[in-house]
C-alpha cells in the first residue's frame, strides 16, 4: 500500500513506513500549495508514482516546516479522502503551539480520521513517552490489540503526570510565550545573517531556512557549526533526501538566552566564514 507524507517531512514517518513495507509518496509541499499537502497535490504525486493511495499523513503544525494547515483546507483534504477510501492520519502532536492560523483538529471536520496526540510537545513531557489516538469505532480494538503487543501501556508514573499536565495550562502558557518571543527574534534576525526562511513560522518551534547563500551541503554545514561554534541545528537532508542538501532546520524551544547567544554566534561566525 502506498502513504503519501509531506516533503519536507519528519524523517520518522519515512523511516516507519519503509520498516513496515510501505510504499512511500513524499509529496512537495511549497509556497505553490500552502506549504501543506492539498488534494491536487496528491493527485500529482500519485499520477506520478504510478499507484493508488491507501493513506495520507498530514502534520499540522508541521515538523519542520511550522506550517499550519487551515480548517478548510484540512476539511478539503479529509472530504478527498473520503470519497476515495483513504485512510487519513492527523498528527496533531504540536497542537497548542500555533502562532499564526487556525488550529483545528481533522476530528473537527471527520469521523473518519486517526489522530494521534503526545503530552511531548506543548505538555513539555518528552522523556516521559506517552501520548493518545483518537479513532473511528472500527478501529478501537485492531488498536488495542496491536497496542498490547508493541508496549502493553504506558507507564503508570508517566499516566499520573500526563494527567496533571491538564491542569497545568497556565504554566505552559508561560513556556509558549517564550517560544514565542524566539519566533519573532528569529523571523527578525535569521533573514539578516542570509538565513531566509524556507517555510512561514506559524506553529511547532522550528524555523526551516535557506542556507544555500552559505552552502549547499547542509550535512557539512551543520557538521562545522558545531564542531567550531557549538551550535547545533538539523540539516535539511533529514527532512527533505531532495531538497535538503540547501536547507535547515533550527529549534527554538530553548530559552530566550540561550537562543539569544546562538544567533549571536552564528552571526560571528557566518562574517568570519
Amino acid at each position: 500500500d502506498a502513504v503519501a507524507i509531506a516533503r519536507p517531512g519528519y524523517p520518522a514517518y519515512r523511516n516507519i513506513l519503509k520498516a513496515l513495507g510501505l510504499t512511500v509518496v513524499e509529496v512537495p509541499v511549497t509556497a505553490e500549495t500552502g506549504y501543506t499537502l492539498t488534494p491536487a497535490s496528491l493527485e500529482r504525486a500519485e499520477a506520478k508514482a504510478g499507484c493508488k493511495l491507501k493513506g495520507v499523513l498530514l502534520a499540522s503544525p508541521a515538523n519542520p516546516t511550522g506550517t499550519v494547515t487551515s480548517r478548510d483546507a484540512l476539511k478539503r483534504l479529509a472530504s478527498y479522502c473520503d470519497g476515495r477510501n483513504i485512510a487519513f492520519i492527523s498528527d496533531e502532536i504540536y497542537h497548542g503551539l500555533t502562532f499564526v492560523g487556525d488550529e483545528s483538529s481533522a476530528v473537527e471536520v471527520t469521523d473518519n480520521a486517526i489522530v494521534i496526540n503526545s503530552f511531548s510537545k506543548y505538555y513539555c513531557m518528552t522523556g516521559w513517552r506517552i501520548g493518545w489516538m483518537v479513532l473511528p469505532e472500527t478501529l478501537i480494538r485492531p488498536v488495542e490489540c496491536l497496542a498490547q503487543s508493541m508496549y502493553i501501556s504506558a507507564p503508570e508514573l508517566s499516566q499520573l503526570a500526563a494527567m496533571a499536565a491538564f491542569t497545568a495550562e497556565e504554566e505552559l502558557d508561560i513556556y509558549k510565550e517564550s517560544y514565542r518571543t524566539n519566533r519573532d527574534f528569529l523571523m527578525s534576525r535569521l533573514p539578516e545573517l542570509g538565513l531566509p526562511l524556507a517555510s512561514p513560522m506559524d506553529g511547532a518551534f522550528y524555523a526551516y531556512v535557506d542556507t544555500s547563500r552559505y552552502s549547499n551541503d547542509s550535512m557539512e554545514f551543520a557538521r562545522r557549526m558545531l564542531s567550531e561554534i557549538d551550535v547545533a541545528a538539523t540539516p535539511g537532508l533529514d527532512f527533505d533526501p531532495l531538497e535538503g542538501h540547501r536547507a535547515m532546520r533550527f529549534s527554538y524551544a530553548g530559552s530566550v538566552s540561550d537562543i539569544a547567544e546562538a544567533v549571536g554566534r552564528i552571526a560571528g561566525w557566518l562574517k568570519q566564514d
